[in-house]
């Protein structure tokens, strides 16, 4: 099973190695070898979401490179999936009230709609800035806290649109700009992964 903290930096190694090989152009088939190593090293550790110590950072970091790179399962099971997770996210943050935990939970929302397809439908994309909104609004936060989500939004559109999801894409970047910027204009940056 391996060292959960020692996988999880694995796993964002890989994954700023398939941003600086997206960044440089490429073959998608390097970045999506590189995904999948991202994702293989964030599945060693992920746990059991029905465990009371379940953190569902790992799980969901899978599932987005998953659905990135094609290798997505069955859609309804990344919907439980997901589901799980925001549970767990939920009852972690009544117990944490941490940025981190509130906005997992809405990332696992983002998760179940990129893979039932609902990130389409106009009134999926508000509920989602809208519970990142509240999500934040709530809690103490820093600019770079705010900067690593809007990376991750624009990372994670960067792979779906090289690897031929470009209405995913397009609907991650629709949700960046109206959370970070009013409807239009760019995310905050920040030296993160995501």
């Amino acid at each position: 099973r391996g060292n959960p903290e020692r996988h999880a930096l694995l796993g964002s190694a890989y994954k700023r190695k398939a941003r600086l090989l997206l960044e440089r152009g490429q073959a998608w088939s390097t970045i999506r070898r590189t995904l999948r190593q991202a994702a293989d090293a964030y599945r060693a550790v992920e746990g059991d979401p029905d465990r009371k110590d379940f953190n569902p950072y790992l799980m969901l970091n899978r599932l987005h490179l998953d659905i990135a790179t094609g290798e997505a399962a069955d859609p309804a099971l990344i919907v439980n999936q997901a589901r799980r997770c925001r549970e767990a996210a939920l009852g972690r943050f009544r117990r944490s009230y941490g940025f981190w935990d509130a906005v997992t939970a809405v990332d696992a929302g983002l998760t179940a709609a990129l893979a039932d397809g609902s990130i389409h439908d106009s009134h999926t994309r508000t509920v989602l800035v809208d519970g990142y909104r509240e999500a934040v609004a709530n809690v103490r936060q820093s600019h770079r806290q705010l900067a690593s989500v809007a990376t991750h939004l624009r990372l994670l559109a960067g792979f779906l649109d090289y690897g031929g999801n470009a209405g995913e894409a397009a609907a991650l970047r629709a949700i960046g700009g109206q959370l970070f910027s009013g409807d239009t204009g760019d995310m905050p940056t920040a030296d993160t992964d995501g």
